[in-house]
């Protein structure tokens, strides 16, 4: 039988060229749209024609395979949650009109081209991938899926005025989790993992980063272990911080700006780029510097320390 119960679900089973190829799902629905979908595919091989595949499949064997080795899995993973809706049901053949229909959105939703690229280089990999590496494709599709100019650097941070501004527009747990995010710098990922074994010595823990690198966070006099809002998931983060947002007046503001923002602080007040690469957790002090704002008032009174070298000419002797 193809089709048998396997635990609380169904398995498919299936021999094809002296292989076995096997598949376990939830409902005996699922079971049956996968038996018919590999006897599709052997058929379509015997035939010589490509298999047809799905971009879930797709999506999924990347995000497992070599996307599952990146430093920047968590916030791929974000990335990929906001393309996957139009995903769904989709062949992969029609990838680059689904590349036009994310772009379509991401420009009507308002998003910077910035965003929108990050979702369409998702789209463009797996399209490269399944055409140069598993032959999913027998065409470079990847190669349709062109990102938008006119990206911009961003170095938008708050000032103290706006942060607490932001904090007092915030409401239950999400009004901590403004002081942790202004206040110890951490990603959204790395907030949605600490646990009550993170804190040690008036320390976080971070012992995963974008980096690879471990660090640990010295906690401000502010900030209180036993209060870290640990309820919060990511639907309910982002939902809390847009409406915080909106009710500060602050639109232009991202969440990562929370980040950006407690770097900046650090430099306004004397610490060194070496020290704030490390609070961070960014591999090279390049990033870094990259990462921060400054404003001309800040470059001027970084130049007013040479006003007490003592270069100056003084007065001319009498001949």
């Amino acid at each position: 039988m193809p089709i048998r119960r396997h635990g609380r679900g169904f398995e498919v089973r299936i021999q094809h060229g002296g292989r076995r190829i096997s598949k376990t799902v939830a409902t005996r629905a699922d079971a049956q749209y996968v038996e018919a979908k590999l006897r599709q595919r052997i058929h379509d091989t015997k035939a010589g024609r490509t298999p047809t595949y799905s971009l879930e499949e797709a999506f999924v064997r990347w995000l497992n395979g070599e996307a599952s080795q990146l430093k920047s899995r968590d916030s791929l993973d974000s990335v990929v949650r906001r393309v996957f809706d139009k995903v769904k049901g989709r062949p992969l053949h029609e990838i680059v009109d689904v590349a036009a229909k994310v772009e379509e959105q991401g420009r009507k939703d308002g998003l910077l081209p910035a965003t929108i690229n990050r979702r369409l280089a998702c789209l463009r990999r797996v399209a490269k991938l399944a055409y140069r590496k598993w032959g999913w494709l027998d065409n470079d599709l990847g190669a349709k899926i062109q990102l938008l100019g006119g990206e911009r650097k961003r170095s938008r941070y708050l000032t103290q005025a706006e942060a607490k501004r932001l904090i007092a527009a915030s409401s239950g747990p999400m009004r901590e989790a403004m002081r942790w995010f202004l206040l110890t710098g951490l990603r959204r990922g790395e907030f949605l993992k600490v646990t009550p074994e993170s804190f040690r010595d008036r320390h976080l823990l971070v012992e995963i980063s974008k980096s690879g690198k471990p660090r640990a966070i010295p906690l401000p006099a502010e900030l209180d272990p036993n209060r870290f809002p640990y309820g919060l998931n990511e639907t309910a983060l982002e939902r809390g911080f847009r409406e915080a947002r909106s009710r500060a007046g602050l639109e232009g503001v991202w969440l990562h700006d929370l980040r950006r923002t407690y770097g900046t602080w650090l430099l306004q007040n004397g610490a060194s780029l070496a020290a704030i690469r490390d609070l961070l957790g960014h591999s090279d002090i390049t990033m870094t510097s990259r990462y921060l704002g400054t404003t001309a008032t800040d470059l001027k009174a970084a130049v007013r320390v040479l006003d007490r070298v003592g270069l100056s000419r003084g007065k001319k002797r009498a001949a």
